[in-house]
């Protein structure tokens, strides 16, 4: 089996990275090197770290943020395949075993990812992440990965990869930065595969940068942001199927940039939008002009109605919410909520006779 190059980046840490390395160094596959790279700790953590030379190779680099120290260790690595594995999250003793054994076997495949076991700060668990995301189910890694980031953290990469890549990590990118790698990796036509075990567990913390309560988060939301306007200027965004293109802009319009009036505009303008049927361009612009008006947005969405009549003259939804919105936002809230629960009765009957059911749009 081929050499694996398990990176660790960490940053004041000292009882969390402990715990991987120890998972590390109980692995079954003994081929691998370990690179544990420090973001600048201003604890005990680089003391703790170097204690475990010569098995581990301690770097220490000024804070720069988990992407640069990921990007540190990989430039300073050597083996075939690359494991991240975050400083407070565990490999289970067989992980690298098998990881590398499904990639000497497959060649075709870039990236193999297993499934892996949310675990609190007491170590209860919480289930499993494949539960939590589940993959999309469009035809290519690609339109699945610019809507969901269901890749766990449990995944080996082949080296050769990353090298074409030329700096795998996005710097700018606080949080969301692999999100980004894998959809680039997919685009560049790297493949990927599930291997339905658990060899990793992963910490969940209540203070999680995604999270709202999270001092961090309206970092990783400029960063989220960055991150989709990156895939919607991307070369490859309009050789998506057009169902996809029109779920991506719907979660950016509604969810990212919620509230923000004057990039929603921005990202209408951008072309991408121009490229969907007039149906599917007024649909999207309903369900907008909707959520603005919810959030006492009301001209701007009362004009995105008019725009979405002017579209599609026949479209009825967008006239019907056009005339109730002239009533009010209560009025239009009533009848937002009365459409969810039929379509929520809808799919009740549908699940119980095991059909599926497609999302209207």
């Amino acid at each position: 089996m081929s050499k694996v190059s398990v990176i660790i980046p960490v940053y004041n840490r000292p009882v969390y990275v402990v715990e991987a390395i120890e998972s590390v160094l109980n692995q079954t596959h003994k081929d691998w090197e370990l690179i544990v790279v420090d973001d600048g700790s201003t604890d005990e953590t680089g003391g703790i770290i170097v204690g475990y030379r010569p098995q581990v190779t301690y770097i220490y680099q000024s804070n720069a943020g988990v992407a640069a120290a990921r990007n540190r260790g990989y430039h300073a690595s050597s083996g075939d395949y690359i494991l991240f594995l975050d400083s407070d999250d565990l490999l289970l003793p067989h992980t690298l075993e098998m990881l590398s054994s499904y990639l000497d076997v497959h060649p075709h495949i870039g990236i193999v990812y297993t499934d892996a076991i949310l675990l609190d700060d007491y170590h209860n668990e919480l289930g499993s992440m494949s539960a939590l995301t589940p993959r999309p189910q469009y035809k290519t890694a690609l339109e699945s990965l610019v809507l969901v980031n269901y890749i766990t953290p449990s995944r080996l990469i082949r080296r050769t990869c990353l090298d074409e890549l030329n700096g795998p990590w996005d710097e700018n990118l606080y949080g969301t930065e692999d999100w980004d790698l894998w959809i680039r990796l997919a685009a560049t036509g790297f493949e990927f595969a599930y291997v339905d075990k658990v060899t990793y567990r992963c910490r969940f913390h209540v203070g999680n940068k995604s999270s709202p309560y999270s001092s961090e988060h309206h970092k990783w939301l400029a960063a989220l942001q960055r991150n989709r306007f990156k895939v919607l200027e991307s070369g490859f965004f309009p050789e998506l199927s057009e169902d996809v293109r029109w779920h991506f802009l719907y979660d950016m319009l509604l969810n990212t940039l919620r509230g923000d009036t004057d990039r929603q505009d921005q990202t209408l303008q951008l072309g991408r939008f121009s490229t969907l049927s007039k149906e599917k361009q007024a649909a999207l612009l309903r369900h907008l002009a909707i959520s603005n008006i919810l959030d006492n947005q009301h001209p701007i969405g009362r004009k995105r109605l008019r725009q979405a009549v002017e579209l599609a003259p026949g479209d009825w939804k967008s006239r019907v919410a056009l005339v109730v919105s002239s009533l009010g936002r209560l009025p239009l809230a009533g009848l937002v909520a009365l459409q969810r629960l039929l379509i929520m009765s809808r799919r009740r009957k549908i699940s119980e006779t095991s059909l599926s059911f497609p999302y209207q749009q």
